[in-house]
């Protein structure tokens, strides 16, 4: 509704974390409908086109994600030796969310005004990735980013492989958590440049 009411002819999908689940979620049920309007790469499509679409340090399975999380948590509390959870997840944070030395303000910002605590409802715990049906159209072309110390590990992230079939994705790993736009600021925003302008030029 945004990208109509907008007027938006040519858009490139960017989601972190929870925010590319969102976005595959677009794509997929765009993909599927009968008039195939906002995701088409076709540039002789009608409607409004999305040219790539950018997943940062999302997981397919939300209960694999926080699997990861309890196992990380596990070995940090040995490692420390201390059941302490402020400390084990103070540490937690600094391993895997964000590893700069003092939090962002505007990170710290959104987190204290998170509001409802959505992450924790049962629809969304019970969230797994599915494919596109078999008469959908193909996806964009697709950027997958991950964190080497985030929680969401690479077993959190492989499934997109298999949900992006048309081969046209892309998976690059930096050296971080998962806040990777905050910790590495320029990396991150040169790996993005560099994809969008590569499929601008495509």
């Amino acid at each position: 509704a945004l990208i109509k009411a907008l007027d938006i002819p040519r858009f490139h999908l960017y989601g972190h974390s929870f925010g590319g689940v969102v976005a595959y979620e677009y794509v997929k049920r765009i993909a599927e409908r009968p008039q195939y309007e906002q995701c088409a790469t076709n540039e002789n499509s009608k409607g409004h086109i999305c040219q790539s679409i950018i997943i940062s340090n999302s997981s397919t399975s939300v209960a694999m994600s926080n699997e990861e999380s309890d196992r990380i948590l596990q070995e940090l509390e040995v490692g420390l030796d201390t059941q302490d959870a402020s400390t084990v997840n103070e540490a937690f944070w600094k391993r895997s969310q964000c590893r700069l030395e003092q939090v962002p303000t505007v990170l710290q910002e959104a987190i204290d005004n998170t509001g409802v605590e959505w992450f924790n409802s049962p629809q969304l715990l019970d969230y797994v990735a599915k494919s596109t049906s078999r008469w959908a159209r193909e996806l964009p072309p697709t950027l997958i980013i991950g964190g080497t110390h985030d929680f969401v590990t690479k077993s959190c992230t492989e499934g997109w492989r298999r949900l992006f079939k048309h081969g046209k994705i892309t998976e690059v790993d930096v050296d971080g958590s998962h806040y990777l736009h905050f910790e590495k600021a320029q990396e991150y925003g040169e790996l993005l440049s560099t994809y969008l302008l590569h499929q601008e030029q495509e």
